[in-house]
């Protein structure tokens, strides 16, 4: 079971910071495919 899903895009934290930590795990996860 493979989940792409980028949690920045159904929850939006208010904190750049946090969404760009969100942003490279879903590119650490895709790169792992």
């Amino acid at each position: 079971m493979i989940m792409i899903s980028l949690p920045s895009s159904v929850h939006l934290p208010t904190n750049p910071y946090e969404t760009a930590l969100q942003v490279a795990s879903g590119l650490s996860n895709l790169s792992q495919l």
